[in-house]
């Protein structure tokens, strides 16, 4: 067939055009592949941090920094007033279980007393190895609708503590407590506590003759790092007051929370502490470090905080309450 001189004229014209069709659907497909690639590849990444994120959210506990001076010298200040000493001639036990739920406390007044369990959930080991000393416990906890184990010796009752009874009568004063099961004045009586961060309301309300009841206190402080200004100042306030008629002998970090490093000063935001009432010990100074070997991290799948010699802290300066010998009680037995 004889083409027209017209046509002839275009055809080289129409095979670069084809070629250069043929180039970009190449390249297209090129890019096609590429972008397929990349699109695994991110898949891969996604998929690689949402596993981390599943191992790391839950496994490790946080540390938030504050650089506030000023929050940090009351920081400073409450570990110094949590600054734990040995009881002489004593020793110290574990009641409850293995990890969180477990206290220290000393070998000393346990047998037959009367213990007030405040905060249960699902946890009532310490409730059990009192009840075996033969100890009436009586348990509080108004989040829950029933004990996950029962005893003879437990009296529980769906009642929250607070500074002030409510309207409902579901939150009650403990001191009222006390005297409605019929232990106002003994002075033998033992206190469990785990709250959420009302202790603080508890016992800032709280009359040191109600106070004075407890031979030991056993008790899980929150929000130490995290803490506001204002109710950092309430915090600090309490532990002055606990401080007064109690001395502690044992600190544990609870490292289920964060871990504060407050206007340069190290303190976790959750403590479980030991307090004994000053009157009935002598003290002297304490050498452990912290955490010792007795201690249990809360959460097993993470390392425990350390938090060193803290019985090398300096003794807090506190103006004493009338009718108490704080500089005596600890320092004189030293």
């Amino acid at each position: 067939m004889k083409i027209p001189f017209g046509l002839h004229r275009r055809i080289p014209r129409v095979r670069r055009v084809l070629e250069m069709l043929a180039s970009a659907t190449t390249e297209r497909d090129a890019l096609r592949e590429d972008l397929k690639a990349a699109l695994r590849h991110i898949e891969v990444i996604q998929a690689d941090l949402a596993g981390q994120k599943s191992v790391a959210a839950p496994r490790y506990p946080y540390v938030v920094a504050i650089p506030d001076q000023a929050l940090g010298a009351v920081a400073l200040r409450m570990l110094s007033l949590l600054r734990p000493m040995d009881v002489v001639g004593k020793k110290l036990i574990r009641k409850g279980r293995p990890n969180d739920g477990g206290y220290l406390m000393i070998d000393s007044g346990l047998d037959g007393v009367v213990a007030y369990s405040l905060g249960i959930n699902d946890d009532v080991s310490w409730d059990l190895d009192m009840a075996a000393l033969g100890c009436q416990i009586y348990q509080y906890d108004h989040t829950i609708d029933a004990l996950p184990k029962k005893h003879p010796n437990f009296h529980w009752y769906r009642t929250g503590i607070a500074a002030q009874p409510s309207a409902d009568g579901v939150l009650q004063p403990l001191g009222d407590l006390i005297a409605r099961n019929g232990h106002a004045g003994r002075r033998d009586l033992i206190l469990k506590m785990d709250i959420e961060g009302y202790e603080w309301e508890v016992f800032d309300s709280m009359e040191p003759s109600t106070l004075a009841q407890f031979s030991q206190i056993s008790m899980e402080m929150h929000t130490l790092a995290l803490a506001p200004h204002d109710l950092q100042a309430k915090i600090a306030s309490v532990l002055e007051k606990l401080y007064a008629s109690h001395q502690p002998v044992h600190v544990h970090a609870n490292n289920h929370g964060y871990f504060g490093i407050i206007g340069g000063v190290p303190i976790p935001d959750t403590l479980e502490v030991t307090y004994v009432r000053r009157t009935d010990h002598q003290f002297t100074d304490c050498k452990r470090i912290f955490p010792t070997e007795q201690d249990m991290p809360c959460r097993k799948d993470v390392p425990d905080f350390f938090l060193g010699a803290l019985g090398a802290l300096p003794a807090p300066t506190v103006t004493e309450p009338a009718g108490t010998s704080v500089s005596k009680a600890v320092h004189g037995n030293s």
